[in-house]
C-alpha cells in the first residue's frame, strides 16, 4: 500500500510547520480530482470526472434522481410509446424557453443533429449503436420530436440516449484524425452552468449559465482542480486549497475513512450506495470450474462481511446477485452465507486438475489486492491451489475481451439502474468472457430487450438474473459505496452512487448559517 504523503502542493504557501491556503474567492465552490478528462463533450465522455464536469454543463432529455427514479430534465413530461407501420414511435416534447449557453434557442432540431453525429461510423461516439436502433428521428417542430425505432428498445427514455448538440455552434468535424467533439476552449452547453476557463493540468472553472431555463443556480462558480496523484489530492484537502471530492475523484475509501476525523467539523465525509459491484468470474471451461461443485464451493467459501471490511473499511454491502438494492431488477435475496465445511466437501469430490486456478486481478489496486489475497487464502482452505496473477487493468480487460483470461478474475463492475446484464450474460453478449451460455437466460434477456414496457422490462432482467445465478458463472461479492467530501454549510447536495454528483449541482447553495 503506498504510504501517505503529507505536504503541501499546487496551491498552497507554507511557512514553518504549518501550511496555509493561498487566499482564494469565498464564493467558489472548489472540487478536487485525480482525473482530467480528455473531453467534456456530451457524445464522447465516459470517464467519472469527464461525467461529473459534463453534467453541469450539459443536460439531457431525462435523469436520474437521488433515488435513482427516471424524472424529466430538457423533457417537459416521460414520453409514452405508440406503435406504428414502422416501429414504436415516441414523440418527446421539450420544456419551454430552453436556450444554449450563448443564449441561442435550445431546438429539437438539435437533437436530430446529435443522432446525425452519432450515426456517423467513423467517430467514437458513444451511442453509435443506439443511434443505428433508431429508423428515424425527426423535429415537427421547435419543441417537438418524434422518434421512431427499429424494434422494442428498453432503454428508450434512459439518460444520454439522444446526443443533444448545438448544430449553430457545434465545432466543424475535421476529414481526417481523431475527433473529440468540443476542445478546452469554447463549449456551448444546455446545462445550468457554462464553462469559463480550461487550463489543461491545472484546473478548469464553471460559472452560472444566466441563460439556463430551469433553477438558477445558487453558485456563482464552480472549479475543478487537477491533482496528479492521491497523495497530492489528499494533501490539498489538509491544507484546505479544495473544498471536497465528487464520486470518480480518485480517493479511496480507506484514506477517505483516515481523513473524516482531521477534516471535521468544517467538512463532511459522507458515503452513498452505488452500483460499483465486485465480484468473482469464472470461466465455464477451466479444468477445475467446469465441475458446479468446485462453483458452489468457491461460493460458500467467501465470507463477504469480512471481505468488505478487508476492501472497503465496511463500507459495502454483500451482494447476492448482479443489481444494486436501487436497481428496478433487483429481488431480495440472502447471500451465500459461509460454509468451509461444506465447500471443502464440495472440492473433495470434484475430480482434481494437475493445474492450479488463476486468479487474475487489477494490478497497482490496494483494495483490488487485499481482496485477491483473501479469496486465494479462503480457497486453500478448502483445497483449491490458488495462484495469484496482477495485471495491469487496461491488459486484463483486453485479455477478457480475447477470451484469454485466467479461470478466475476478480472484476469491479459499474452498473447502472438501466444495466441489463445482456452484455455479460446473454451468449451473444460482448462482455460474456465467461462462456455462459444458456437458453433460460437469453430468452430472459431477450424478452427484455423487445419491451418498451420498464415494468415488464424489469422482470425478464431479473428472471436473467435468477436463470444465470443458478448457474453460478459468477460470484457475486458486495457492492461499494462511492464517497464524495463536502463542506457543512454547501446544501442541496445530493450524491446518488448511481451516476454524476452533479446531478443537481443549480441546486447547491453555500449557507453561511449552516455549520462551525
Amino acid at each position: 500500500m503506498a504510504r501517505w504523503v503529507w505536504t503541501c502542493l499546487l496551491f498552497t504557501a507554507c511557512s514553518g510547520r504549518s501550511c496555509e491556503p493561498a487566499p482564494r474567492d469565498p464564493a467558489v465552490l472548489i472540487l478536487g480530482t485525480t482525473q482530467e478528462p480528455d473531453t467534456i463533450d456530451p457524445a464522447f465522455t465516459q470517464s467519472a470526472s469527464g461525467l461529473e464536469i459534463m453534467r453541469l454543463l450539459f443536460r439531457d432529455l431525462t435523469e436520474l434522481d437521488a433515488d435513482w427514479r427516471l424524472v424529466p430534465s430538457l423533457a417537459a413530461e416521460l414520453p409514452r410509446v405508440e406503435t406504428s407501420s414502422a416501429g414504436p414511435r415516441v414523440n418527446w416534447r421539450l420544456r419551454p424557453g430552453l436556450l444554449w449557453s450563448d443564449g441561442h434557442p435550445l431546438s429539437a432540431q438539435d437533437l436530430e443533429f446529435g443522432w446525425r453525429l452519432e450515426l456517423r461510423p467513423e467517430l467514437p461516439t458513444l451511442s453509435h449503436p443506439v443511434a443505428m436502433k433508431v429508423r428515424e428521428l425527426r423535429a415537427t417542430s421547435p419543441t417537438e420530436l418524434t422518434v421512431v425505432w427499429q424494434g422494442p428498445y428498453a432503454d428508450f427514455r434512459a439518460p444520454r440516449v439522444h446526443a443533444i448538440l448545438p448544430a449553430h455552434a457545434y465545432p466543424p468535424i475535421p476529414s481526417a484524425g481523431v475527433f473529440r467533439g468540443f476542445g478546452k476552449t469554447q463549449v456551448v452547453g444546455s446545462g445550468p452552468f457554462r464553462l469559463q476557463s480550461w487550463s489543461p493540468g491545472r484546473q478548469l472553472t464553471v460559472e452560472a449559465n444566466p441563460h439556463w431555463a430551469g433553477q438558477k443556480p445558487g453558485l456563482d462558480r464552480i472549479q475543478f482542480r487537477f491533482y496528479t496523484s492521491e497523495d497530492a489530492l489528499e494533501a490539498g484537502l489538509l491544507a484546505g486549497e479544495i473544498d471536497g471530492t465528487v464520486t470518480g475523484s480518485g480517493l479511496s475509501l480507506e484514506r477517505a475513512e483516515a481523513l473524516k476525523a482531521r477534516l471535521l467539523p468544517e467538512r463532511i465525509v459522507e458515503w452513498s450506495g452505488s452500483g460499483a459491484w465486485l465480484h468473482l468470474e469464472l470461466r465455464l471451461d477451466d479444468p477445475w470450474l467446469a465441475q458446479r461443485g468446485v462453483r458452489e464451493a468457491i461460493d460458500r467459501a467467501i465470507d463477504r462481511s469480512v471481505l468488505i471490511q478487508l476492501v472497503y473499511g465496511g463500507h459495502g454491502v454483500p451482494a447476492a446477485g448482479l443489481f444494486p438494492p436501487r436497481h428496478p431488477a433487483h429481488r431480495p435475496r440472502a447471500p451465500t452465507p459461509l460454509d468451509l465445511e461444506g465447500a471443502k466437501a464440495r472440492v473433495m469430490a470434484a475430480t482434481p486438475s494437475d493445474t492450479p486456478l488463476r486468479l487474475q486481478f487489477g494490478a497497482g489496486n490496494p483494495g483490488a489486492e487485499r481482496a485477491a489475497t483473501y479469496v486465494a487464502a479462503q480457497l486453500q482452505k478448502i483445497g483449491l491451489p490458488v495462484e495469484l496473477e496482477p495485471l495491469p487493468s487496461k491488459v486484463l480487460i483486453e485479455r477478457m475481451e480475447a477470451r484469454s483470461q485466467a479461470g478466475l478474475v476478480l472484476y469491479n463492475w459499474r452498473s447502472r439502474p438501466d444495466w441489463d446484464g445482456r452484455s455479460l450474460l446473454h451468449s451473444q453478449g460482448r462482455q460474456n468472457a465467461m462462456g455462459l451460455r444458456s437458453a433460460a437466460v437469453d430468452q430472459a434477456l431477450d424478452a427484455a430487450a423487445e419491451t418498451m414496457d420498464p415494468v415488464l422490462w424489469a422482470e425478464k432482467v431479473a428472471q436473467a438474473e435468477f436463470a444465470a445465478l443458478a448457474e453460478l458463472p459468477v460470484i457475486p461479492l458486495a457492492f461499494r459505496e462511492e464517497v464524495t467530501i463536502r463542506p457543512r454549510r454547501l446544501t442541496g447536495f445530493q450524491p446518488t452512487g448511481a451516476g454524476p454528483t452533479t446531478w443537481n449541482a443549480e441546486a447547491w447553495r453555500l449557507d453561511a448559517s449552516v455549520g462551525p
